[in-house]
């Protein structure tokens, strides 16, 4: 017996070792893509990302090798993966004939197929990286490791985190390329970029970028990326090589100084015993946030490093060339790097308390996706309902029927009609009480309805302006739907340009959605096309992508997001929105002092004027063009406490607990979103914010700007849907006015 069990378990074993092997040679027969985590492209020529490293759900550059024949102008190109739900999504654009042409798609899961048709009937399979040490090579970015991207030397922030000791890899991911093809030539390709360091020992990449390339870091920058600039001896020779970088910093090239600094205020800044040799860097202008006081050797005063804001992103300035000897040797080189990157270089997670919840998400994200995924068309039905409602049929048609038929009738035959009429009762009655809650259309036919939140930012110094709306939709029956995202006559009226509008779908695995998406490929879908147009050139910063044929299971939905940058229309004789700043500050005070116009041609609903840590409570309707004469007037607030509803009971302060099981208050959860950081972050709403966190403008309110939010009316941007309806039911659209705050009002 012994001998026979023994015999069986050897043959299974066989069998299933030769099942293995027959499913790995199968695999290799058709084509499925292996990792691709050899160099920054495999053998097929292909790059993902930047040098390899990409995020989940974030927009993608992804290089594909030219054509054998490049005399023509374009080519069209698909990119076919899967999105976040599993389902297989195809992005078809056209793009330009040259070597280390970009194409762009949304990848919704850790190495997912990637499958690249380039126009001539040439395919391309492969994968997009694995996690592995992003410093080893092409890998997945977490989205709670920064990324840097360094343009020459990064200066050992690719060791940030590393402990050889423990064994621990660097906690951040450096991308350095070393040639302008592996660089994105729209901004969208630097989607989940943190951190982009530009110094000297860039200089010869920089000065082989084109304009498309350069182009696309400053619509980065400005559209709220984080750029830290050394500008030391070198300076002079890398404003050469790259003009364009004067456009983002208060310097230009012929007023560049170059002078002997005392390093002193570094030694002060970083707490350091060890002695710096004399500095070379250029004479920085007082202007923004101080970051760091020096002097010259002359002993004049200057500051040595600078934070100033560009559109809505920041710029740190730092007058020293730190990739160069003696201060690369500097102890505490890396640590003033760290420090003034101000967060950007530190685990997004860091802060997240260990606290016991009871939802499925942890973080901001999350919440809100769960307050847009509800319909009033759906009806809702809890679990403990469903489980109610099994286990009542299961009961009748079990112990209750055996009892009626064979004890209380004595008829056993009578079971084969009480059984099936329970059960078509039962299934009656479960799909009457799945029809829709609510009916529109003329037929009375059951229409699609659709959630969506909407963040609008328009910066009045630069005149750019960017926005991200996020649309949930549902669908009661199955259907397939078109779906384009286009500007409404209220963006019209203030964009002068719209150079983006890109719609995709957003949402992945993990903790951050409550693990909404199941990973893996779902055969059951059918596929979907994203199509991106440009003006035609290829490669062009102008971009618009929609939907075509996206699929919605029955009672099920779906999550897009459109993110959009624009030009803000110019002033005019009459004003206009880039019309001479009224709004000044209070002499000898950090209030604000004179009056306030709403340049926008829209009204503004509870209106909220934010200038450092005090929030200015406007009317509730403040009407377009109109103006309020004395800010004094108004009832003011400390910011924080009207975040976080604080208010003073019996001589103490009592603030609004945060829940995060709350998800009935929409315009609450996007207000934290937008602000997060300045209501105390992690500390304050137990919850993280890190998809979505370049929704904070927190660190926007220093001396210089102030900030005008309020809610929309009506949304700035609409959606078509073909000939199918989509019903609004639950629409938040939220405007931030980036204001410039001039010199104190002299007036006592």
């Amino acid at each position: 017996m012994r001998f026979a069990r023994e015999t069986r378990f050897a043959r299974r074993l066989v069998g299933a070792v030769g099942l293995l092997c027959l499913i790995g040679f199968a695999g290799g027969r058709l084509g499925f893509p292996g990792a691709m985590n050899r160099g920054f492209a495999d053998e097929t020529g292909v790059t993902v990302g930047i040098t390899g490293h990409y995020r989940i759900g974030c927009w993608t550059a992804v290089r594909v090798p030219p054509p054998a024949d490049l005399s023509g102008d374009a080519r069209n190109v698909t990119l076919a993966t899967l999105d976040g739900d599993g389902t297989r999504t195809v992005y078809r654009q056209t793009v330009a004939d040259a070597a280390g042409t970009h194409a762009y798609c949304v990848p919704g899961g850790e190495a997912v197929p990637l499958v690249i048709g380039l126009g001539s009937g040439e395919t391309i399979r492969t994968r997009f990286p694995e996690f592995s040490s992003p410093a080893s090579g092409p890998s997945l970015v977490p989205d709670e490791m920064p990324w840097v991207v360094s343009f020459g030397d990064p200066m050992g922030v690719e060791t940030v985190g590393a402990n050889e000791l423990l064994d621990r890899a660097p906690q951040v991911a450096v991308s350095v390329p070393d040639a302008p093809d592996q660089l994105p030539d729209s901004a969208v390709g630097y989607d989940g970029v943190d951190l982009m360091i530009i110094h000297g020992g860039g200089r010869d990449l920089l000065a082989r970028m084109d304009p498309r390339r350069a182009n696309a870091v400053v619509d980065w920058v400005r559209g709220g990326g984080r750029l830290m600039l050394f500008l030391g001896e070198s300076a002079p020779d890398l404003l050469d090589a790259a003009p364009w970088i004067e456009t983002l910093i208060p310097l230009r090239r012929s007023d560049v100084e170059v002078t002997d600094l005392d390093p002193s205020g570094m030694e002060t800044y970083m707490s350091s015993q060890t002695q710096l040799p004399s500095l070379i860097g250029v004479r920085l202008p007082a202007v923004g946030r101080v970051l760091i006081s020096g002097r010259t050797t002359r002993r004049e005063l200057v500051p040595l490093a600078i934070e100033t804001v560009e559109g809505l992103g920041r710029v740190t300035l730092v007058a020293g060339d730190l990739h160069r000897p003696p201060i690369r040797q500097w102890p505490e080189h890396l640590e003033m790097i760290i420090r003034l990157a101000d967060g950007a270089l530190r685990p997004h997670d860091g802060e997240t308390p260990r606290v016991t919840r009871s939802t499925a998400f942890d973080d901001l994200a999350g919440q809100a996706r769960v307050a847009l995924d509800r319909f009033d068309m759906k009806r809702p039905f809890s679990f403990s309902l469903v489980t109610v409602v099994v286990l009542a049929f299961i009961a009748i048609v079990g112990p209750l029927d055996y009892w009626l038929v064979n004890r209380v009738w004595k008829r056993p035959g009578f079971g084969w009609i009480t059984f099936p009429a329970v059960t078509v009762a039962t299934a009656a009655c479960l799909t009457y009480q799945a029809r829709p809650a609510t009916s529109v259309g003329d037929n009375g036919a059951s229409a699609m309805e659709v959630n969506r939140l909407e963040i609008v930012d328009l910066d009045a110094v630069r005149g750019r302006g960017r926005g991200f709306a996020w649309s949930y939709f549902y669908s009661h029956p199955a259907r397939r739907v078109d779906i384009a995202v286009r500007p409404s006559e209220g963006l019209q009226a203030i964009a002068g340009r719209i150079d983006r509008m890109m719609t995709a779908p957003f949402g992945w695995p993990g903790p951050a959605f409550g693990g909404i998406q199941l990973a893996g490929e779902d055969a059951r879908m059918p596929s979907y096309e994203v199509v991106i147009e440009d003006d035609g050139t290829g490669g062009s910063a102008t971009k618009f992508a929609s939907i075509e044929k996206m699929p919605l299971a029955p009672r099920g939905s779906k999550s897009l997001a459109t993110t959009f940058s624009f030009d803000v229309e110019p002033a005019t004789d009459g004003g206009g929105l880039l019309e001479e700043v009224v709004v000044s500050r209070r002499r000898g005070s950090e209030l604000l002092a004179g009056g306030l116009t709403n340049p926008l041609p829209v009204d503004l609903l509870d209106g909220v004027l934010i200038y450092r840590d005090w929030a200015y409570l406007l009317p509730t309707r403040f009407p377009a063009g109109g103006r309020i004469d004395s800010l004094q007037n108004l009832r003011q607030k400390n910011f924080r406490w009207h975040l976080t509803r604080q208010k003073v009971i019996e001589e103490s302060t009592v603030s609004q607990a945060w829940d995060p099981s709350a998800v009935d208050e929409l315009p609450r959860i996007a207000e934290m979103m937008m602000f997060h950081q300045a209501a105390g972050g992690t500390r304050y709403t137990t919850l993280r914010h890190i998809p979505l966190r370049g929704l904070d403008l927190s660190s926007l309110r220093g001396e210089d700007r102030c900030l005008l939010v309020g809610r929309l009316a009506q949304p700035l941007t609409q959606i078509a849907t073909g000939r199918d309806t989509a019903k609004a039911s639950d629409e938040v659209s939220i405007i931030r006015l980036v204001l410039p705050v001039g010199p104190p009002d002299p007036s006592p």
